[in-house]
């Protein structure tokens, strides 16, 4: 698994994460999963804030040259693959829904609408475009306080009441997707947001990614995003990342196996500004659901043969032999007499 961490147009004033070399190209986050699910009754705005009230919220823009600079499609209409804002539901013996609530830093005119993710990778369209339920009605959140205690549902004393979307399909991956009607190429942003999957006894948490995560943080004296993420590869490692008061203004986070590109290895490890996203690897808001996204291991080297240990080639250079215990790179020292 070779993994990369980038994000775009940001000011790191401090971040929790370790991030140790171990191949070419690999890095790990060393930090701590701990996740205890009987407490978690919310997905969403709760694992942004990450137990402060240090606001981060969603950022959208309906056009990418719309919004003053270069930015993402995340979660609009049509977006692209990676920048779709998934929710994952499980068969089950009790059915699950999904609740969700919201509320925008403006009132703007924004609709919504959800999609289903077939197995052949085509989509379709399973709840019509609705608008953003406003105040005082079912969907939305009235504050911090409702955002982090989830649904009332499950939070009768302290949550919000949701809008419920009985998954048209029942098992699978769907994803939202939002709009601005009037403008339509100015960006917004929204506060608060929940979606909560569970059936009729608890949530279940691990169940909403985006592989290209668009967020936003007042630039102006703060205070800065403490967020955390759970990193998802394509083999099934999973790595948590958490931020320390990072200063991103509007940003845009994605993690992949090549960095910034495929060019070269100097372009791909170094930080740099461009106007493209590489979302590669599933960034949940909890640790992934085991049930549906279980774990892998990490490579080692178990055994090196009896000689020769390496064979060399001619203008071509030396291949040194080991056994593995999957694929991935390998870093390795030679000592010469």
């Amino acid at each position: 698994m070779n993994q990369f961490f980038t994000l775009k147009n940001i000011r790191l004033n401090n971040s929790k994460s370790i991030f140790t070399k171990i191949g070419r190209n690999f890095y790990l986050f060393q930090v701590a999963l701990l996740v205890i699910p009987t407490l978690v009754k919310a997905e969403g705005t709760k694992e942004l804030y990450n137990g402060t009230n240090n606001p981060t919220s969603l950022y959208f823009c309906a056009s990418e040259t719309g919004c003053n600079q270069n930015r993402s499609n995340f979660a609009i209409y049509d977006c692209q693959e990676y920048e779709r804002l998934y929710f994952h539901v499980k068969e089950a013996t009790e059915p699950e829904s999904v609740y969700m609530g919201f509320q925008l830093n403006s009132n703007p005119s924004i609709v919504y609408r959800i999609q289903y993710v077939h197995d052949d990778g085509s989509t379709e369209i399973v709840q019509e475009e609705l608008p953003l339920p406003p105040a005082s009605t079912p969907g939305y959140i009235n504050n911090i306080t409702e955002a982090k205690a989830g649904p009332n549902f499950y939070n009768p004393l302290d949550g919000y009441d949701p809008v419920i979307f009985v998954p048209t399909y029942g098992a699978g991956l769907y994803f939202i997707e939002f709009d601005r009607v009037n403008p339509s190429n100015q960006p917004f942003q929204m506060n608060y947001f929940d979606i909560t999957v569970g059936d009729v006894n608890s949530p279940k948490t691990g169940r909403v990614y985006s592989k290209a995560w668009q967020l936003y943080e007042n630039l102006n004296g703060g205070p800065h995003s403490n967020s955390k993420f759970y990193i998802y590869s394509d083999d099934g490692i999973v790595t948590s990342l958490e931020f320390n008061n990072l200063e991103g203004g509007a940003w845009e986070m994605f993690c992949n196996e090549n960095g910034l590109g495929t060019i070269s290895w100097v372009y791909e490890s170094a930080s740099g500004y461009i106007s493209g996203i590489q979302g590669q690897y599933k960034q949940f808001l909890n640790n992934p659901d085991p049930a549906l996204y279980p774990s892998g291991e990490l490579g080692e080297i178990i055994d090196v043969p009896t000689a020769p240990y390496a064979i060399s080639t001619c203008d071509v250079g030396t291949t040194i032999y080991f056994y593995v215990s999957k694929e991935g790179d390998v870093i390795a020292n030679l000592s010469f007499p």
